[in-house]
């Protein structure tokens, strides 16, 4: 009875210690997956400020049919669609455990930039400046032009958020004057037109 007593403590020892590792070695997965970019609950506040914007931009979109204020609204929720876009696709991947790789061609920017901030509450001061400046107008081409400036401006703020939020998430964006080949190989052997029939 000792001895099997004893090989029975010997297992469960065994399994414990089993136990243990797998739990350790779980959470070290875990931890280095998520070792970059925001956690959860900031993707989801991030996501809910971007869609509060989408839908100001669907509604001030509808004052408009056409013409240039029209496009440049259009432009910035199709920015700030992209945005949600990556976020969602970013806690997704960390909820699923799954590791995001991206391309060589791609340029990191610290999450935290002095400058995208400065130029940021620049823009935000503009934007701002341009929507006085059309309330001040009832009509006509200077209240008009006001409207397209602040509309312009707005696609620069929506543009800047975009770099911050993807910062912050460690999603990179593409460099600029990078050199990236799109053009696939050919699908078969290429022959002249003559013996193509």
């Amino acid at each position: 009875m000792y001895s099997m007593q004893g090989g029975w403590r010997a297992l469960m020892k065994n399994l414990l210690l089993i136990v243990l590792c797998g739990l350790i070695s779980t959470l070290a997965s875990f931890l280095v997956i998520n070792q970059h970019g925001p956690n959860n609950s900031e993707l989801d506040s991030d996501m809910a400020l971007i869609r509060i914007q989408i839908d100001d931009a669907n509604n001030e979109i509808k004052k408009y049919k056409s013409g240039i204020i029209y496009t440049e609204i259009e432009l910035r929720t199709q920015i700030l669609k992209n945005t949600l876009a990556m976020l969602e696709s970013k806690k997704l991947s960390v909820l699923r455990g799954v590791s995001l790789q991206y391309q060589d061609s791609m340029s990191r920017y610290p999450a935290q930039d002095p400058d995208i901030e400065r130029e940021l509450a620049a823009a935000k001061n503009d934007a701002a400046q341009a929507h006085t400046e059309a309330a001040q107008y009832s009509g006509g081409l200077i209240r008009t032009l006001a409207i397209a400036k602040e509309a312009a401006v707005k696609v620069t703020v929506a543009s800047l958020q975009q770099r911050m939020e993807l910062a912050r998430a460690g999603i990179p964006l593409p460099a600029l004057g990078a050199k990236v080949s799109v053009i696939p190989p050919p699908v078969g052997t290429i022959t002249s037109d003559k013996d193509a029939l």
